[in-house]
Parts: C-alpha cells; structure tokens; sequence
C-alpha cells in the first residue's frame, strides 16, 4: 500500500494510505481500479511509534490539508467518479464528522492537491479520469473564496486533460504567484501541453515556463514542483521520466531544461518539494515503514510513500 500525503496539527500526524498504490499514475486513471480501492487516515499521537486508524474511506485519498487558520479543520481528496471530490472534518482531533464540499466545474472525482491560504482562499488541482479510450475534460486548477461553497475555474486548455500539482511561491507576499504542473495527454500523440505553468495575479493569466525535452520517447509528465522558501527563484521540478531537476530561475519568462541541473538521472515517480521548515521531501516507492494499527481486527498497513503535500500560507 501506499501513503499519499500527511499533515501534521497540535502534534498529531495524520497520514493518507491506500491500498492501490501509484494513484494517477498513466495506468490508473481508471474508474475500475480507483472506485474499489479502500483507504483509511491514521493518526500518530506519538511521532509515529504507533498508530490508530481516524476513518475508513471506501476508495483512494489522494492528499491532506490543516487550515492554517483552524489547526481542527482537515481538508481530505476522496477518489472517486461518482462520490469523489473535496471532503472536510472541521474538527479531526475531535472525532469530528466529514462532509463534501461542492464539486469543482468539470471535475470527476479525482483531486490531486488542497492547499489553503491565510486567507481563507481553497485551492485546488484535480487530474486525469480516463473514459472508455480518452481523457475526460475534467481537470484543472480551482479556486473558491467561501469556504468550498463555489469554485472558479481558472484552468487554461492545457490544463484540462491531466493536471497534476501546484505550488504558491512563498517568496510573493500576497500569495499572487503559482506554478502548476501537467502531463501531455498520453492518449494523443500529438498533445504537447506537458509542462510547467506561472501565473502572477492568481489564475487570471498564465505562462508556460517549461517544456521538457523528450527522452526514451516521452515528454511533458511532470508531476509536481516547489518553489524553495529559503532562496527566492529556486524552483525543483519531479518528473515521471526526466528525474528530478533544479532551477534557479524560476522568476524568469522561460525556463529551458537545458539550463538546469538534474539531480537525479533516473526515473523518479515522487515529487521533491519543500516544506515550511525550508527541508526538502523526497519520497518513492522503494521507501517503506510500516505503522500496525491499534484496532486489532483492522489490517496492517504497509505505508509507501508516494508523494507529498506542503501547505503555504
């Protein structure tokens, strides 16, 4: 299984694990693989020596977010075509109930990353649903100012057929800048829209800013990226196939990959990005530990990190 995200609030750790591992990677997008596969959020009152299980969900949670306003308030991706989206607990130390919030425009169930401003502002990216031999239309980069009661599209074309993460750069004082991250449709062989995207005033506007170069027949999976808190301008990238690069020039029009360093050469399926104490987290499947429930009939859960989330405020 997998661990996909955690978060940690009044020292609890809260981690999302499941038992389908590489959740939207390019074979599971699926309905038939992503709908049945159950997951659960553990928590840790103890820096990890033990674990409980918080709740069950009957398929995928893709990622966690603590409102930085509201240490009680967890925000949770449920995967899932029909009963997937943004789902909230207002009070998760407490045994709080979970509720969803309303869907996105165009969405089908698949959120990849909740993050959460100071402000209050919800964001949020969704990825691909694959549909018969295509890619739906439904993902994309959605912002909400009330608390998840509506959502503004601010996606772009290039956006719509498989996005994957963002970052806010902490760096803009007023939160203004992001960068989202996307795959080129693997459906179309002529789709190149893969790549790394900018926006200066919150989604109104965007750029692209990387294209990668194609290397053993593959180009534009990036999965995720992060603007580092303690250098203005360094940007790290984690692809699916070009490893992971770094940039230090992020601020610029156009970022060129020949222009980078790349850190690491090979395959690499989990992002780099940094969190709130300016570390890096660099996360695959090969690392593993395993956290035993305290609930007696309730499975082991072998936790495999996949890839992780960072809240900025």
């Amino acid at each position: 299984s997998t661990c996909y995200d955690f978060e940690i609030s009044d020292g609890i750790i809260y981690a999302a694990v499941s038992s389908l591992s590489s959740l939207y990677s390019i074979g599971k997008v699926s309905d038939i693989l992503i709908n049945t596969a159950p997951s659960a959020i553990l928590q840790s009152t103890d820096k990890g020596i033990t674990w409980s299980i918080a709740k069950e969900f009957p398929s995928p949670i893709s990622s966690l977010c603590i409102d930085p306003q509201n240490p009680k308030r967890l925000y949770a991706g449920l995967a899932h075509s029909t009963q997937g989206g943004i789902i909230v607990n207002d009070n998760i130390s407490g045994g709080g109930t979970w509720k969803n919030l309303v869907n996105p425009p165009r969405t089908e169930g698949h959120p990849h990353t909740i993050k959460v401003l100071k402000d209050g502002t919800i964001i949020a990216s969704f990825t691909a649903r694959r549909n018969g031999t295509v890619l739906a239309q439904s993902a994309g980069l959605f912002t909400s100012n009330d608390g998840g009661k509506t959502w503004t599209d601010v996606s772009i074309d290039e956006m719509k057929r498989w996005t994957t993460s963002f970052a806010i750069d902490p760096h803009d004082p007023y939160r203004n800048t992001w960068y989202v991250t996307t795959w080129s449709d693997p459906t179309n062989a002529n789709d190149n829209s893969g790549g790394v995207y900018r926006t200066i005033n919150r989604g109104r506007n965007w750029t692209r800013i990387v294209t990668l170069p194609v290397r053993n027949g593959y180009a534009g999976r990036i999965n995720a990226c992060e603007i580092n808190p303690a250098q203005n301008g360094q940007l790290y990238i984690a692809t699916e196939t070009h490893g992971l690069y770094l940039s230090q020039n992020a601020r610029h029009q156009i970022l060129q990959a020949v222009n980078w360093r790349i850190y690491f050469p090979l395959e690499h399926h989990a992002p780099f990005l940094s969190n709130n104490q300016h570390h890096g987290k660099c996360s695959s499947e090969q690392l593993a530990m395993d956290c035993d429930s305290e609930k007696p009939q309730s499975p082991k859960y072998h936790i495999r990190p996949h890839h992780s989330q960072c809240v900025i405020p």
